[in-house]
């Protein structure tokens, strides 16, 4: 048993039950199915020896994420007793890629966690160092936490599911990552893929397993013999008309479970033998083509409920996570132009999986709503130009609107209990409030409507802003709802997102690019934390404070990002350029920077200063001479310039030496050193002196 601190480490590292998952793909699996995997000899070598690795590649609906599921209860049947055993799993998802490598880490840590007597050091740390300060651990960290604890146990299983619905630059990280973790320890990797290249070859040289083929027929023939009691009842009384059905299915399905349940799916719902019997006829063979079967199925609807089907595809094949069922049906009901939320449009669960032909699945143990398998979603994106031209605009303005509801004109939440309810009131809310920005991206021509009425509301910003901006990383703290930033402009969601067209329209709205929330940022350092250079660009020839205030507060990072972005048109309130700021500060990077970006050595400020007058004047004598070797000019400085700059008596005399547009060096002279220099001139240059 942890002691309260242990379980509030483990609260904060994830509040997603990894077993849900789990539990949902179990109750899928037919009975006496996966045998011929769990005795094969490679499964069986890998669980019983150290430091082995299982790679198991299979095409898409060949049954991968069940045959995972049964590894894992493997694992936990086998070594239920042994706590010094680590067992850890992920099922990766395609729908859920934002940040899926840090959640898939911190899973990790918990299930192993989980099973030690008391947390080690190594994770306390990092509780310390991030989740007392809200802020979230780097990927690095977490593999080294990981690395501490897999080493702490005799024996480590990680099991990864789906690594191709990952993206690949974290599927490069991860798998970098797990294979350095093996090398240093006993742990033993398993994974499933689909057949992509970049996957496949980094496990060349590792035992594989291929899901589907010829291995899984016997499995296919008894999830058939399973479905066909499910069918009408003059199917049972015909043993010819049940050979019939699995002879066809087996052959269309080429090893594949997802085919034979879609293509059982339809056949349950003819009532007549005719009707099955020409279902059984036009059975596809192509994957593609039982998607386009079930698409023109869709087509056919009555225009009321193709409308609804072809929403919740939309939602379900654009959203950036997975939807809750609350989240879709709520989604579903949003009407364009409403300035209300109708509970009584709000469809039925069971009425948006029928509708939608097979394509969606609703998962009891975690109330989800989502396509059935990646395999859809491909094909969905695909071929969206055909039967959702509108769908990016119809998820984009259902956010907006309801963004925009009157309800929210309540503003910003004064207690976690008002925020949390009306997160259950509006289940949609949270989602809409993270997401809105990034459905916008591409989107022509803007709902300008929409967008007006909520960003142009100061209230329903406030209200937004406050669910955008909470972290979730600190909802099991008091006032958490509370520690955000206030005083949010439209200006800053939209800078935020990286909203080029929203900027400009607020803009000309008369909202202002100085506004600043309640931290001190600007539309245009929101824009910069999130690198959105078109928005930094477009910001800040508007924004006269900013670059100086990420210098003051220490930003370099930051104002290198602004830098590289829009460094021509960075300028301060007297007009000076980001190399004038640079000479101001004394900082050569910035200057350096200034000039790699595009900035001009030569630009007056609103005095009528180049940087190297304001040099002079400020006295910075590294930066005069700096500024002389990238070639600044030089032929508006006087004498008493130079002499007072570099703190010079008036009897010195100035030497300005090399080209005119190039590099220069000043020295000064004594009247004897200069007296002395001359005789080496020609007596042309001796008479020019």
């Amino acid at each position: 048993m942890h002691e309260a601190n242990d379980r509030e480490v483990l609260r904060w590292l994830t509040q997603e039950d990894p077993y849900t998952k789990q539990h949902q793909v179990a109750s899928k699996r037919s009975a006496g199915t996966g045998r011929w995997f769990l005795d094969s000899p490679k499964f069986k070598r890998w669980l019983a020896d150290e430091k082995q690795t299982l790679f198991c590649p299979g095409l898409p609906g060949s049954g991968k994420t069940v045959i995972t599921s049964m590894v894992v209860d493997t694992l936990d049947d086998t070594f239920q007793a042994d706590f010094t055993i680590g067992i850890a799993f992920y099922y990766c998802s395609f729908q859920r890629d934002y940040q899926q490598l840090e959640e898939l880490l911190r899973s990790l840590l918990l299930q192993l966690g989980c099973r030690m007597p008391s947390l080690p050091n190594a994770l306390l740390d990092l509780y310390q160092n991030h989740g007392a300060r809200s802020t979230r651990p780097s990927v690095a960290e977490l593999f080294d936490v990981l690395a501490s604890i897999v080493a702490a146990m005799s024996k480590v299983y990680i099991v990864i599911d789906a690594l191709d619905e990952m993206s690949s630059s974290h599927r490069r990280e991860l798998l970098l990552g797990l294979f350095t973790l093996q090398n240093n320890s006993s742990a033993n990797l398993f994974a499933t893929s689909r057949f992509i290249p970049n996957i496949v070859s980094r496990f060349k040289g590792t035992p594989s397993l291929e899901i589907g083929g010829t291995d899984t027929e016997s499995d296919l023939i008894q999830y058939m013999d399973q479905r066909i009691r499910k069918l009408p009842a003059f199917v049972q009384q015909s043993p010819e008309l049940q050979d019939k059905i699995k002879t066809s299915v087996l052959k269309a399905s080429n090893g594949m479970f997802l085919p034979a349940r879609l293509q059982f799916e339809e056949l349950a719902s003819k009532r007549t033998l005719t009707a099955l019997n020409a279902a059984i006829t036009s059975v596809p063979e192509a994957l593609d083509e039982l998607y386009r079967k079930i698409m023109r199925r869709i087509e056919n609807l009555p225009q009321e409920e193709r409308h609804l089907a072809k929403k919740a595809l939309s939602w379900l094949t654009l959203a950036e996570r997975p939807l809750k069922e609350a989240e879709l049906r709520h989604a579903l009901g949003v009407e364009e132009g409403s300035s209300t939320f109708d509970v009584k449009k709000v469809p039925e669960t069971e009425d948006i999986v029928t509708l939608c032909e097979g394509f969606v699945t609703y998962g009891e143990t975690d109330e989800t709503l989502g396509l059935l398998h990646m395999s859809v979603y491909d094909y969905l994106q695909a071929s969206m130009h055909e039967w959702g031209p509108d769908a990016r605009a119809t998820v984009a303005t259902g956010c907006i609107t309801y963004l925009a509801f009157n309800i929210f004109h309540a503003g910003f939440c004064k207690s976690d209990e008002e925020f949390e309810s009306r997160l259950r009131n509006f289940p949609l809310y949270h989602y809409a409030a993270r997401h809105w920005g990034n459905h916008l991206h591409g989107i022509s021509p803007l709902p300008k409507n929409e967008i007006c009425s909520f960003l142009m509301d100061q209230d329903k910003v406030d209200s937004a802003s406050q669910a955008m901006l909470v972290s979730e990383d600190n909802s099991l703290q008091r006032n958490y709802s509370q520690g955000v930033a206030k005083q949010v402009t439209g200006l800053h969601l939209a800078a935020y997102f990286g909203l080029e067209l929203v900027i400009e329209l607020l803009v000309a709205e008369g909202q202002s690019p100085a506004s600043k929330d309640s931290d001190g940022r600007t539309p245009l350092w929101r824009a910069t934390e999130e690198n959105h250079v078109e928005a930094m660009r477009l910001l800040s020839p508007m924004d006269r404070t900013t670059f100086i205030m990420m210098l003051a507060r220490g930003e370099k990072a930051l104002t290198g990002s602004l830098l590289q972005a829009a460094g021509p048109s960075i300028r301060d309130l007297r007009l000076r350029t980001a190399l004038h700021i640079g000479v101001l500060h004394s900082d050569t990077d910035i200057m350096e920077q200034a000039l790699r970006c595009g900035g001009d050595i030569n630009a007056k400020d609103g005095d009528g200063n180049a940087p190297i007058q304001l040099a002079l004047q400020e006295k910075k004598t590294q930066a005069v001479d700096w500024l002389l070797n990238k070639g600044a000019q030089a032929a508006d400085i006087t004498t008493e310039n130079w002499l007072q700059g570099y703190g010079k008596q008036k009897s010195a005399i100035v030497k300005l030496s090399g080209d005119k547009s190039g590099p220069k060096e000043v020295t000064f002279l004594t009247l004897e050193q200069f007296t002395t220099e001359i005789t080496l001139y020609p007596n042309e240059q001796k008479r020019l002196l």
